[in-house]
């Protein structure tokens, strides 16, 4: 693939737009290649390893979304203290309703503080053996008292296989180039029967033109559902379940139809309302395989 062909759908990119309201020095002469056909956003650059590490550990820790967190007990002893359990929790009962199997082995990709990993163990598997993908590693404590075994990559985690992978709000963070290689390794780590839930925010530039007013700095690909989902059936897992989830602005019914109402009469988009996250199940259960021990 060319910086000009999008990885989901290999059409040619219609349009290049400027990165949305850039806040750190590395993104801001980045431009975004535009497929007309899934709606895929990527940035087309390629960005230096070392540089993308350093802004992570520095700038991004500065507009970091986490507030400051209690020590591990008392953050898993309060849901309050939890970053976004509810969206955990769906996540997991979605899990649950295409699971075949109870899983022996669950894997989040990105774990972050572990809230995932422990309303999986608390809420829904307690036997099962939880893995983290977390380089970073202020993290460490949170997942070892969730009894997770912390690796750094997808390399370090090859030497097992599982029945779930959790992949929430980490997709879009990778390059182009990267995206492709590590969905095949999470097929290749699935057990037989295994599932991937994965979770992106819904950045449909085409369907949502206002969306180029936000910031979505460190975003570097951005998906609408059609090419979220082309995506994994490209790196052979099949979809089960997919939808959009979630309201970016407005919470409530009568809210959001009003506001919906007024955007259209004022013949602007319906970004306010447009619901702000793709979420999917791929991987489909293969009935005449054992599941791997």
């Amino acid at each position: 693939m060319t910086a000009s062909t999008c990885i989901s759908c290999s059409s040619e990119f219609a349009r290049v737009i400027d990165y949305p309201m850039p806040v750190s020095e590395l993104f801001s002469d980045l431009k975004i290649g535009l497929c007309p056909k899934c709606g895929l956003g990527a940035v087309l650059s390629q960005i230096d390893a070392q540089r993308l590490h350093l802004y992570y550990e520095q700038d991004y820790a500065k507009l970091a979304k986490r507030h400051q967190r209690p020590a591990p007990a008392a953050y898993f002893a309060d849901p309050a203290h939890m970053f976004k359990p509810q969206r955990s929790r769906s996540q997991l009962r979605l899990a649950a309703s295409h699971l075949s199997c109870t899983p022996r082995r669950i894997l989040d990709l990105g774990a972050g503080f572990g809230t995932t990993l422990h309303l999986a163990r608390a809420e829904f598997w307690p036997e099962a053996e939880l893995t983290a993908i977390e380089p970073d590693l202020s993290m460490a404590p949170y997942l070892h008292t969730v009894g997770a075994e912390v690796v750094p990559g997808i390399e370090q985690a090859a030497q097992n296989s599982y029945n779930l992978i959790i992949a929430s709000h980490v997709l879009e963070h990778y390059q182009a180039f990267e995206i492709m290689e590590l969905l095949h390794s999470v097929r290749k780590l699935l057990a037989p029967r295994g599932i991937v839930v994965a979770e992106v925010p819904n950045s449909d530039f085409a369907a949502y033109p206002d969306i180029a007013g936000h910031s979505h700095e460190p975003h570097l690909l951005f998906f609408s559902q059609e090419s979220f989902t082309s995506l994994f059936k490209a790196c052979g897992l099949p979809i089960l379940f997919a939808s959009t989830v979630g309201s970016l602005r407005y919470r409530g019914l009568v809210a959001g139809v009003v506001e919906k109402l007024r955007r259209r009469l004022a013949g602007g988009s319906e970004y306010g309302v447009h619901r702000s996250a793709v979420r999917i199940v791929a991987g489909a259960p293969r009935h005449d395989e054992m599941s791997r021990s």
